[in-house]
């Protein structure tokens, strides 16, 4: 055995070792693991195969493919442990393997970059330069150009068998389970087997058109009812005029009419990190705490889809969008396309009654967020070239962000301006993954970085409520106190929630849902079945007295009496959660049942119509 081939056997046996060292530190490990065939056996079947090949193709001594033998036998175990890497990479800052949504949230890639994984990465490049190194050093030798070995027919062979009782895999496995045992293989836990099936996922969009079909000649024919509003026939399904929403459980009393609107989409919140709503840290959240005390509290309330870009737009456009961040920041043209597509949003509805629309984002001018935002309708966007004038490239921080909130609603209160508003915000410091920055809050004794976040969170956006306590809009103007979506279950949300009641790992779950209502001083906590973000638009609408709007909305008001869910559901592409009274659970495509499946086929039929920009008529 040459040099190379000795460092080829040691790379790859380096690659398993911490694969397997990894998976038994992580103290939370990917969802369904359990140590056996899929996690042990499929990878080391991998890299063997991938081994063999590469030591295969070093014996093929031909002068005239030389330089290409030892560039492929390079590539391969540098790709492979590219792939490992990133699989590493993500169980040690995610507890998961690379996911749909991971690959669709890539441009965040700085948010991981810790010195476990910096150590990682090195020690990755070490080894690669390694292999470099002997393939070049023996190459510089010299080889011999003659027939190949039968080292070299005893690969193949090798190649073709492991390749064939791979595919075959589904046969050996029913024969035997046809004999009681009971085994199974699942590709995702392989690495790079894992990651090929998860990027396949995320670049094909697979609508099953024979489902879709089905499901409209069903609704036509009052075989079944639609989940949502639905008229098969029209040009634009979805679309209707007014929310039918009912009377109110109170009374709104503002001192003049149109009110304000403000939502604080708090990035990344579950409700159990606060108090208020039975989370495990009293003192947490204070400030939250003490707002939401005085305050209407909505329970039961789920994010509906995640991450932050289908969780805003799916929020403000009561829906399910199909694209995430990765469509949004592919490219330009991407972009443009994305752009096109028509939606009724809260926005948009509010900029034609004559409201000052503005989100304030963390986010520089130059990202692909500002265009997003603008495009779902905020007339203004409010970035860090606004707030700091040195035009900072870094996102604002959630200090910073909320204390030019603050100064603007008390430079407007001071205006006497009569237009009404409608203001947002999105904040980034509460981000999975972060930490609070230096010389920010810390909780208790800061070890662990999802606490110390919400936390600081928690100092930040009280600058903006002791404003808004202290102007004169308290009286006219709805605050709500939101978030985009709930927190990822990353290791340490995991370690400081994973007791609470009906903890989930799911990227659904409940979440705060808080207002600050004019004319209702009493605090509340109401609830009216399992309800969802989808619900977000039509309740503000309802509050606002705003029924007559023309929509797409697939939610209603929470406060319509007439709709009560003991069932609801929440979509992260392609996966359907189900949201009941136990929590949630992900619904397995080969179990679904009649309701799941139509619930399926209404939101595959809805992201369709997307890609036909038939949502929404903006004509009308």
């Amino acid at each position: 055995m040459s040099p190379f081939e000795k460092v080829v056997c040691c790379y790859f046996s380096i690659l398993f070792v911490c694969y397997l060292a990894i998976l038994v530190a992580s103290p939370v490990k990917p969802e369904g693991f359990t140590w056996g065939l899929s996690t042990l056996f499929l990878p080391a079947y991998e890299l063997t195969f991938l081994c063999i090949g590469t030591l295969t193709l070093w014996k093929v001594s031909w002068k005239s493919v030389q330089y290409f033998v030892v560039l492929v036998c390079i590539l391969i175990p540098a790709v492979t442990g590219f792939l490992y890497l990133v699989q590493l990479i993500s169980i040690i800052v995610s507890g998961k393997y690379i996911t749909v949504l991971a690959m669709e949230n890539a441009g965040e890639l700085a948010y991981v970059t810790k010195p476990t994984t910096i150590a990682l990465c090195l020690g990755m490049a070490c080894l690669v330069a390694i292999i470099v190194f002997a393939a070049i050093s023996e190459t510089r030798k010299g080889l011999t150009s003659r027939l190949p070995s039968r080292s070299v027919f005893a690969g193949l062979g090798l190649i073709f068998l492991m390749g064939f009782t791979y595919s075959e895999r589904n046969s050996y496995i029913d024969h035997a389970r046809s004999f009681g045992i009971p085994i199974s293989l699942n590709e995702d836990f392989a690495p790079v087997l894992g990651i090929h099936s998860t990027y396949t996922e995320f670049s094909q969009t697979r609508f099953e058109e024979g489902q879709i079909s089905q499901f409209l000649d069903d609704v036509s024919n009052g075989h079944i009812v639609s989940p949502f509003h639905l008229k098969p026939t029209a040009d634009f399904p979805f679309q209707q005029t007014g929310l039918h929403a009912g009377s109110l459980p109170f009374d709104i009393q503002a001192p003049k009419e149109p009110i304000n609107v403000i939502v604080l989409f708090l990035e990344g919140l579950s409700a159990r990190a606060m108090g208020h709503y039975g989370g495990p840290y009293d003192d947490l959240m204070p400030n939250l705490n003490r707002f939401a005390r005085h305050a209407v509290t909505i329970d039961n309330y789920y994010n509906h889809t995640a991450a932050t870009y289908r969780g805003i737009q799916g929020s403000l456009s009561s829906g399910f969008p199909l694209a995430g961040g990765a469509g949004w920041e592919s490219s330009q043209d991407r972009l443009a396309e994305l752009s096109s597509v028509s939606y009724a949003t809260l926005p948009k509805i509010l900029n034609a009654r004559g409201y000052d629309t503005r989100i304030y984002s963390p986010h520089t001018k130059s990202k692909p967020f500002d265009d997003f935002l603008r495009t779902i309708g905020f007339a203004k966007v409010i970035t860090p070239e606004d707030v700091i004038l040195d035009s900072p490239t870094n996102s604002l921080s959630d200090r910073d962000l909320f204390a030019a909130m603050a100064a603007d609603l008390r430079a407007r209160d001071r205006s006497r301006v009569e237009i009404p508003f409608f203001w947002a915000s999105y904040n980034i410091g509460s981000h999975a993954f972060l930490d609070s920055p230096v010389g920010a809050a810390k909780y208790n004794d800061g070890r662990n970085s999802a606490l110390n976040r919400f936390h600081e969170l928690d100092v930040a956006v009280r600058k903006f409520l002791d404003a808004f306590e202290a102007s004169t809009f308290v009286g006219n103007t709805l605050l709500i106190i939101t978030t985009d979506h709930s927190s990822y279950a990353e290791p340490p949300v995991v370690a400081a929630f994973s007791d609470s009641p009906k903890f989930t790992t799911h990227f659904i779950d409940q979440i705060p849902f808080i207002l600050r209502i004019p004319g209702v001083s009493e605090p509340t906590r109401f609830q009216n079945g399992v309800r969802t973000s989808l619900d977000l638009a039509p309740t503000i609408l309802h509050l606002m007295g705003v029924t007559d709007a023309e929509h797409a909305f697939l939610g209603t008001s929470i406060f319509d009496a007439e709709f009560e869910y003991d069932v609801n559901w929440g979509m992260i592409w392609p996966n359907l959660y189900r949201i009941d009274h136990t929590g949630v659970s992900v619904v397995a495509p080969d179990v679904a049942n009649t309701q799941e499946s139509v619930v399926k086929s209404a939101i595959m039929y809805y992201n369709q119509l997307e890609l036909e920009n038939r949502i929404f008529d903006s004509r009308q």
